[in-house]
């Protein structure tokens, strides 16, 4: 029997953009990932660098937003990943099923070929289950082996937007003995994700419409696995101002951008044969997530 790996990748952005890693420690290939999550400490501000979010630690990420606006509540904020699962999620302490089952108050959302449901009411069975301090949940339920998804926190005193944010990828990933050694593929991708418009303002909350950044188009991502690179663009300059470069190098079932790369990005392959992908990425002013299949 084939044996799975999940690989979870985590995200969490600020208005204020200050970056530092941790996660487990290395282990086997075949290992089931848990999260951990530490607490974030006030830093001085800083602007977002791929050198700090692909820092990594075994077969799971967590990637943490410092912000000297981040206050002690804003701070508790936490998400966790079931072992067993990975449609499955521990949000403020509530345990949330994404899979689209009742009593989740959600609406579909259509953007080319992937579904996605948006969570923005009572997200787990019962009134009062609703994490505090969170406003919505927009994830792809288009896949059986992987799930991405962004996440708006409200933080304190903020109503025109979102100060701290999540954005995550997780899922059953490939066998490294089933990921081709050569040739160019090409994975159609849909991308969901939060727009840091000014400094003050903070990140827009996702809906149904506005913040599906690449809109009822999929994206294109061409993977040489030869090269062992990815690369692509983003087509949201309507939305953000400016269309998002993806550049990653390849490591065995994941990649990840180079240090110092201007869009910081990190994912991998899912399903058999890599026919899967999902990743979470970030620039300056966004933060977001992108799934698809191989064409």
């Amino acid at each position: 029997m084939r044996s799975i790996q999940v690989n979870t990748w985590l995200l969490l952005a600020a208005t204020a953009l200050g970056l530092s890693a941790c996660g487990s420690s290395g282990g086997s290939n075949n290992m089931v990932a848990t999260q951990s999550h530490n607490t974030p400490t006030p830093t001085s501000p800083t602007n977002p660098t791929a050198a700090n979010f692909v820092n990594q630690g075994g077969t799971n990420y967590l990637v943490s937003v410092n912000t000297s606006n981040l206050n002690s509540a804003e701070a508790k904020h936490s998400l966790t990943f079931d072992a067993n699962s990975f449609y499955k999620i521990t949000l403020n302490g509530i345990s949330i099923d994404l899979l689209p089952t009742a009593p989740n108050n959600m609406a579909n959302v259509t953007s080319g070929t992937s579904r996605w449901g948006l969570y923005s009411g009572n997200l787990s069975a019962g009134a009062s289950h609703t994490p505090a301090g969170i406003s919505d949940i927009l994830v792809s339920r288009s896949s059986k082996n992987v799930v991405v998804g962004v996440i708006g926190a409200k933080s304190n005193g903020n109503t025109s937007g979102h100060i701290h944010n999540f954005a995550f990828v997780n899922g059953n990933a490939t066998d490294i003995a089933q990921i081709p050694k050569q040739g160019i593929a090409t994975y159609d991708v849909n991308v969901a994700g939060h727009v840091r418009h000014t400094d003050n303002q903070g990140y827009t909350s996702v809906s149904q419409s506005t913040n599906l950044l690449q809109g009822n188009s999929p994206a294109r991502l061409s993977v040489d696995f030869g090269a062992k690179t990815l690369t692509g663009k983003f087509d949201v300059k309507d939305t953000y101002g400016a269309d998002i470069d993806i550049k990653a190098n390849i490591m065995g079932n994941r990649f990840e951008s180079a240090a110092g790369s201007t869009t910081a990005v990190k994912g991998g392959f899912y399903g058999n044969n890599a026919t899967e992908i999902g990743g979470v990425f970030q620039t300056e002013k966004t933060i977001g997530v992108f799934i698809g299949t191989k064409k």
